[in-house]
């Protein structure tokens, strides 16, 4: 296609995309297999507010560019990370904001987050 991506334009077409189709292919797969159900007790914690990428955009000849929202932790989008294709879940908590505790590798420093987790665990421990 005429990528500038040094080394790796030479292998774009004939290697690359082929793998990506595969890959794209076998995860689509794989989340048909799961589904959209989710157990009774179920229960999601997600961050949103922090820059985060959210697609790329391949139309440039001599690079890829990220995409970047403010809707989710500074690695998953709120999209991936609030769980909304789960038709099972029915207690989702969203902790908005762009402190630096409410990012994907801090996220547990968070006394709110880790409060709420321990209120949902009790919750399923609890008969």
């Amino acid at each position: 296609m005429g990528y500038q991506l040094g080394w790796v334009s030479q292998i774009w077409d004939s290697e690359i995309i082929p793998e990506m189709r595969r890959r794209v292919i076998e995860a689509r797969t794989f989340h048909t297999t799961l589904g959209t159900g989710a157990h009774p007790n179920s229960y999601v914690i997600y961050t949103s507010g922090n820059k985060t990428d959210v697609a790329v955009d391949w139309t440039l000849a001599d690079t890829a560019t990220a995409i970047q929202d403010g809707t989710g932790d500074g690695t998953v989008p709120s999209i991936s990370g609030g769980c909304f294709d789960l038709s099972g879940v029915t207690t989702r908590t969203v902790f908005s904001g762009s402190d630096a505790t409410l990012k994907h590798a801090d996220v547990f420093k968070n006394g709110g987050i880790r409060s709420k987790g321990r209120e949902y665990i009790n919750q399923i421990l609890t008969p």
